[in-house]
């Protein structure tokens, strides 16, 4: 096994002018942050390579989001730097008052050595978290439930999260609602018509 070097990506300098390196797995540490923090066109030969905190940088970073924000570091991690890093965590710590992400990490290296880099990227936090009414009827009490409130509901549909695999009518959740309750269609056509 020969010996990793890498150059510093920022210019740094030794203070005898020469170019600052790095070794083994500082080398790695520092090619690490590099490509989680490349765009897509950075490398020459290959044009779509890199990107990955990109796809953060106009999307609302709900927690979905973040978590396919971590999957995306995990797998180009896996697929570019196998067997010099092998993955422990990932951690992802959301700064909504500053709108940045902080990701942190934590990986072994090739000598089993424990290593942890954290990157900083932008990110925009601004997503409504919605709190619904919990309606636990069924059948004909909540056909008359939909029928009351159907005037202030003009606008609104009722469809399925699938999240949750729940039906939903603006504000309300129908928590025991199936497709199998006997007023189903009835429903249906009462929210949506």
């Amino acid at each position: 096994m020969g010996q990793t070097i890498d150059i510093d990506s920022n210019g740094r300098k030794n203070e005898d002018g020469s170019a600052l390196e790095y070794f083994d797995s500082a080398a790695i540490g520092e090619a690490l942050r590099n490509f989680i923090m490349s765009a897509k066109g950075d490398y020459l030969y290959q044009p779509t390579t890199g990107g990955i905190t990109d796809s953060s940088l106009f999307k609302v970073m709900t927690p979905e989001a973040t978590e396919m924000l971590s999957f995306k570091i995990r797998n180009a991690i896996t697929n570019n730097f196998d067997p010099y890093v092998s993955l422990k965590t990932i951690d992802i710590t959301s700064d909504a008052e500053n709108r940045l992400l902080q990701i942190d990490i934590i990986y072994y290296t090739e000598k089993q050595e424990v290593k942890n880099t954290t990157i900083y990227v932008a990110a925009d936090f601004d997503y409504e978290i919605k709190i619904y009414i919990d309606i636990e009827y069924v059948g004909q009490n909540l056909y008359n439930f939909c029928v009351a409130k159907k005037t202030d509901m003009n606008v609104e549909i009722l469809k399925l999260d699938t999240n949750d695999n729940i039906w939903k009518w603006g504000i309300y959740a129908f928590v025991n609602l199936t497709t199998e309750d006997e007023y189903f269609d009835e429903i249906l056509l009462i929210c949506n018509g």
